[in-house]
């Protein structure tokens, strides 16, 4: 899924060394903006998880390979990310299940899988998981191969295992568009809020929604003239006053939207600069 696009089967896009189907595009800038770098540790941690998972289950059905084998490489890879508690749980495990009984639910129970809780207010360090996936030989950067461009990522992207949640949200309920209305001097962006006589306030929610009426039209008007670029804004504007009409400027310049675009496509590795 790409925005609020479902894609055929034949366009999803994959990841070069694990040939990882990609399902969900995060937005780079909104991990920025909203300064939550967690959600790229939790791509880590769920990757490493999801690969040690396969890698037990494998190990488990080479006769060549001992138990104890299998045991210490969980043990090393959950004390490295998961400290003291991990530690008691896997242990704790193993107190009341045997070597061989542990050992045939990796070979034959569908529904027994690893997993990996972090308790609130705790982290992993960035240094941890990249040594547990060095453990497991798991590349967490890949290039992604995307096929509506028939190219891959010019620069290796953050590609890992998490789930997602969906929330239902209504736009009228905090858009809030108008036609005049204050700017603020630093960026130059619409004040927010009715009582600040507050100019266009679009968010990702909103443009994911437009993009999914196909509505090309309008972004391409949010996102230029109606944003930042007040030069072509006041063409338009001086156009309607003087003709009663005006098209899309032919020129429009660049805005800080416009840099933000440029920062999204770089962090996506669709670009380099």
């Amino acid at each position: 899924m790409i925005s609020s696009t479902i894609i055929p089967k034949d366009l999803t896009p994959k990841s070069k060394h694990h040939n990882l189907d990609i399902n969900t595009f995060i937005s780079p800038t909104g991990i920025y903006g909203r300064k939550s770098v967690a959600m790229i540790k939790e791509l880590y941690l769920g990757k490493v998880i999801y690969f040690l998972d396969l890698k037990v289950k494998e190990m488990a059905k080479d006769s060549k390979i001992k138990t104890e084998k299998i045991i210490k490489l969980l043990l090393d890879v959950y004390n490295l990310i998961g400290g003291k508690d991990s530690k008691k749980i896997i242990e704790g495990f193993f107190k009341n299940n045997t070597e061989a009984n542990f050992r045939k639910r990796l070979k034959t129970d569908k529904d027994f899988s690893l997993f990996f809780p972090i308790k609130p207010f705790t982290t992993v360090e960035f240094t941890n998981i990249h040594k547990a996936a060095d453990m497991i030989d798991v590349e967490l950067d890949e290039y992604v191969y995307i096929p509506a461009l028939k190219t891959f990522t010019k620069a290796k992207v953050p590609v890992g295992v998490m789930y997602m949640q969906v929330l239902e949200q209504t736009s009228q309920s905090y858009a809030s568009i108008r036609s005049t209305g204050k700017y603020q001097s630093g960026t130059r962006q619409a004040t927010k809020g009715k009582s600040n006589q507050g100019g266009q306030a679009i968010g990702q929610l909103d443009i994911n929604a437009l993009l999914t009426y196909d509505s090309p039209a309008i972004l391409d008007e949010l996102l230029t003239l109606r944003s930042d670029e007040h030069q072509s804004k006041q063409e338009v504007f001086n156009n309607i006053i003087n003709t009663g009409s005006s098209d899309m400027p032919v020129h429009i310049k660049t805005g800080a939207t416009e840099n933000l675009l440029s920062t999204y496509m770089t962090s996506m590795g669709l670009i380099t600069l």
